[in-house]
């Protein structure tokens, strides 16, 4: 995604925009995994990205903004998709990525990150998401992100500004754009800067796996294509030819093909570091 589609709907969001707040239920680590839900004036600037609004972060101007991930809509019978067709499609899949901001728009060094399982309704640790992050930092020679803490501290992502913290949880997903949703990636960057802080939010409406076990979503098939957002990466194109990438932006249950990074990622991602 380039910078330019992303500010023009950004000036013109701001004209809806006058004031920027975040609501979050107040919910205790003893009630059980929170509830996350997009602001009310979140604006959608892209199919599946809503931007978040401005804030200042250290002195310096920052955008937000959130990208989800879906599952496949259903289709009533009698209104699926013509079957495949046989003939695999032909293109250049090495173009099959985009870039959230533009290419100079990265992260500046590697940075620590939080995760706390609870409500995955599996033996979900740090490492699991260490494993999906890493996908992306053994593409390149920089590194993109540092060393994850396992935590049972209360998380909660930060749809109003920046806290200095990146962070991963479970939650149960509700309001706008949360239909379908499987996951979201908030990312918080410097206008004309770096990306300063990403958290991830995985909707404990699914169920969830470690193994790809068919009627369940894989964490670290899922957590690689957020670890993808919270890199810089946007969606691929919604086309067969970009199907088999990572950044693909919808995902199954049972699947684990985004587990490892395919051309188009790793072409994209070395174009951005």
């Amino acid at each position: 995604m380039s910078r330019t589609p992303l500010i023009a709907a950004v000036v013109a969001a701001l004209a809806i925009v006058v004031g920027f707040g975040a609501w979050q239920a107040q919910t205790t680590e003893a009630q059980g995994p929170p509830e996350f839900a997009l602001p009310a004036n979140a604006v959608q600037v892209a199919p599946d990205v809503f931007f978040l609004g401005t804030a200042v972060h250290d002195g310096r101007l920052v955008e937000g903004i959130a990208i989800a991930e879906h599952k496949p809509k259903h289709r009533p019978p009698g209104n699926e998709d013509p079957p495949d067709d046989p003939t695999p499609p032909t293109g250049d899949v090495t173009s099959c990525f985009s870039l959230i901001v533009d290419g100079s728009t990265n992260w500046n060094g590697a940075e620590p990150w939080l995760f706390n399982p609870a409500g995955a309704g599996v033996s979900v640790a740090v490492g699991d998401l260490d494993t999906a992050l890493s996908a992306w930092d053994n593409a390149v020679t920089a590194d993109i992100f540092g060393t994850g803490e396992q935590t049972t501290a209360f998380l909660s992502a930060d749809t109003s500004r920046p806290d200095g913290s990146n962070e991963a949880y479970f939650a149960r997903l509700v309001g706008r754009g949360a239909g379908g949703t499987i996951a979201f990636t908030i990312l918080w960057y410097e206008v004309d800067g770096d990306l300063v802080e990403w958290d991830m939010v995985f909707n404990t409406k699914f169920d969830w796996s470690l193994t790809g076990e068919s009627d369940k979503m894989d964490f670290v098939n899922i957590a690689a294509h957020e670890a993808g957002h919270a890199a810089g990466m946007g969606h691929t194109e919604k086309t067969d030819l970009c199907s088999e990438q990572t950044m693909f932006p919808t995902a199954s249950k049972g699947e684990t093909i985004k587990r490892d990074l395919h051309d188009g990622d790793i072409v994209g991602i070395n174009a951005l570091y």
